[in-house]
C-alpha cells in the first residue's frame, strides 16, 4: 500500500530519531567495553610480567577490530598485500543557533587494499591502491549554514571506489610518480598536525578547489626529492568537480571528453629539525576550462580560468621525551589561501591550532587539540549575503580505548555563517568514534 505524502516527512524524523538512539547505545556498548578493560601488567615486575597476554587482551590492544583474520592477514601483509578498512561515525548536535537545533548523525565505510609489488612480485618501487567508500547518514552542515563544514566527512550520500592508483618510485626514493583516480590533499596542501580536528578547513585550505572527499578524479602527479629535506610536486587532474560533475563516483571518461577543465597544482616544501618536527609548503593551482558563476548581485557570468595559492606550516614546539620518533609533545600548525574572488565563494583563509598529544600522565596517546579557522566572502558566494567572513572555533579530546578504537567528543563555535544569510552564530558539538577494521 503507497505511503500517504503527508506520512513522509513524519517517518523520515521517526527514522532519524531511531538512527540517533541506536547510535549512542552503540557508543555506550563501546565506552562500556573500553571501561572493562584488563589492567596492564604491574610495573615491578612481579607475577603480571610472567603471565602471557590472554587473547582477549590481544585482540583488545591490537590494530584492528577484525584481528588477524587467523593469521591470513599477516601472512598476507608479509607479502605486501594490505587490507585497511575503518567506520567513522559522527553523532553531532547543533547546541544553539545555527538554522535548526537539531541532531545529525552519518558513518562513513572506508576499505582499502594496498599492494607492494616489489615484496609480492619483485617489481622494484611500485605499489598498487584501492579505496572503496561509502557514506551513509546526514549532512550536519545544512542544520547550521556553515560554509566551510564542521565535519570532514559531510558530503552527499555515496558508494564509490574512491581511488585506484599505480605508484612508482625511482633513483632511491629520489623521483616518485603516481597515476590514477586520487585524493588530491592526500599530496598537496595538507597540514600534518590537523590530522585530528574535525572542522574541514583545518586540513586544508577552502580556498584551492582540488579534487578531494568526496570527490578525487583522474590524474598524473609527479615528486621529486633531490635532498631528503626539500622537495617539489606537480599535479595534473581532471577538473569536473568545480562544474558539479561528481568526478568520485566517475573513472576517467570526463578527463577523455571533448569538454575538458584540467586542475594543475604545483607544492615545493621543506622539512628541519629532528624527525623533521618542522616543515613549510608553498603552493599555487590554476583551473583552465569555461564555467559560469553568479555574482554579489545575482547576475551570471562566464569565466574562463581562475587561480589561487596557498601556504602551509607544521611545527613541533615541545616534544615530552627525548627519543626519536616519540610524537608526544605540542605541535602547531598554520594555513592560509587566496583565490580569484570574482570565481569562487570563499577568497582568502587563515587558520592554525595545537595539539597536544598525551596531554595526561598514563594517557601517551591521547590528543588535545584546539584551533581556528577564518574565511572571507568571495563575489560569487549563492545566495549573497551582507556578511564579508565566518569563523569557527575547534576544541577536542580524542581517546584511544582500544587498539582499534578512538573516541573523540568535539565541540565548535561557528561565527557570521555564510552558508545562508539567515543562519545564527551556532555551538556544535560531536562524538567522532573511529574503528579501525
Amino acid at each position: 500500500m503507497p505511503v500517504p505524502l503527508c506520512s513522509i516527512p513524519r517517518i523520515a524524523r521517526a527514522r532519524r530519531r531511531s538512527a540517533h538512539r541506536a547510535a549512542w547505545l552503540a557508543l555506550g556498548v563501546l565506552v562500556a567495553c573500553a571501561a572493562s578493560r584488563p589492567p596492564p601488567a604491574r610495573a615491578d615486575g612481579a607475577e603480571n610480567d610472567a603471565t602471557p597476554p590472554s587473547a582477549f587482551a590481544e585482540w583488545w590492544d591490537g590494530d584492528a577490530l577484525t584481528g588477524t583474520w587467523l593469521a591470513v592477514r599477516t601472512a598476507a601483509d608479509e607479502h605486501g598485500v594490505a587490507f585497511e578498512g575503518s567506520v567513522t561515525s559522527d553523532l553531532s548536535r547543533v547546541l544553539d543557533g545555527g538554522l535548526e537545533e537539531r541532531g545529525a548523525g552519518r558513518a562513513l565505510f572506508d576499505l582499502a587494499l594496498r599492494v607492494d609489488l616489489e615484496r609480492l612480485g619483485g617489481l622494484e618501487g611500485v605499489t598498487a591502491f584501492a579505496d572503496f567508500q561509502a557514506l551513509v547518514g546526514d549532512n550536519g552542515s545544512e542544520d547550521v549554514g556553515d560554509i566551510q563544514g564542521y565535519s570532514s566527512i559531510d558530503a552527499r550520500e555515496l558508494a564509490q571506489l574512491s581511488e585506484l592508483w599505480l605508484e612508482v618510485v625511482l633513483f632511491e626514493d629520489r623521483l616518485r610518480i603516481k597515476v590514477g583516480k586520487v585524493d588530491a590533499n592526500t599530496e598537496f596542501g595538507f597540514a600534518e598536525n590537523a590530522a585530528g580536528f574535525l572542522q574541514s578547513s583545518m586540513g586544508m585550505s577552502p580556498t584551492t578547489p582540488m579534487p578531494t572527499y568526496p570527490d578525487p578524479a583522474s590524474s598524473v602527479t609527479v615528486f621529486l626529492s633531490p635532498v631528503s629535506w626539500a622537495y617539489a610536486g606537480v599535479g595534473v587532474y581532471d577538473g569536473a568537480s568545480y562544474r558539479g560533475v561528481h568526478t568520485g563516483s566517475c573513472g576517467p571518461r570526463t578527463a577523455l571528453t571533448g569538454h575538458v577543465e584540467l586542475f594543475t597544482i604545483g607544492e615545493a616544501g621543506m622539512r628541519w629539525g629532528e624527525d623533521g618536527m618542522g616543515r613549510l609548503a608553498l603552493g599555487g593551482w590554476y583551473l583552465d576550462g569555461g564555467f559560469d558563476v553568479t555574482s554579489a548581485n545575482g547576475a551570471f557570468e562566464h569565466h574562463h580560468g581562475t587561480r589561487g595559492a596557498y601556504a602551509v606550516l607544521d611545527q613541533r614546539l615541545w616534544k615530552e621525551l627525548d627519543e626519536p620518533g616519540d610524537p608526544q609533545g605540542l605541535v602547531a600548525f598554520g594555513m592560509w589561501g587566496w583565490t580569484e574572488p570574482s570565481t569562487s565563494p570563499i577568497e582568502a583563509h587563515l587558520g592554525g591550532g595545537l595539539a597536544w598529544r598525551g596531554p595526561i600522565a598514563g594517557r601517551d596517546e591521547d590528543e588535545l587539540g584546539v584551533g581556528a579557522s577564518w574565511v572571507s566572502a568571495g563575489d560569487a558566494l549563492d545566495p549573497p549575503t551582507p556578511r564579508d567572513h565566518e569563523v569557527a572555533v575547534e576544541i577536542y579530546y580524542a581517546a584511544p580505548l582500544a587498539g582499534w578504537l578512538v573516541v573523540q567528543p568535539d565541540l565548535q563555535w561557528i561565527t557570521s555563517p555564510l552558508g545562508d544569510p539567515t543562519a545564527r552564530d551556532a555551538w556544535v558539538g560531536t562524538v567522532r568514534v573511529t574503528l579501525n577494521l
